[in-house]
């Protein structure tokens, strides 16, 4: 992320994060805008919508 100048990222993932995966993510937050999503919760039907 630093080679190419991104300072906000998007972490989706299929099951929830175990405590030190989360903390790593916290470790990062001073230098880094993190966003962590459940796939599942990413999962709708648009056309519904």
């Amino acid at each position: 992320m630093q080679e190419e100048n991104i300072s906000r990222a998007i972490v989706v993932v299929s099951e929830g994060m175990t405590p030190s995966a989360k903390q790593a993510l916290q470790d990062l937050a001073p230098k880094y805008i993190l966003e962590q999503f459940l796939e599942a919760e990413l999962m709708i039907n648009i056309t519904e919508h």
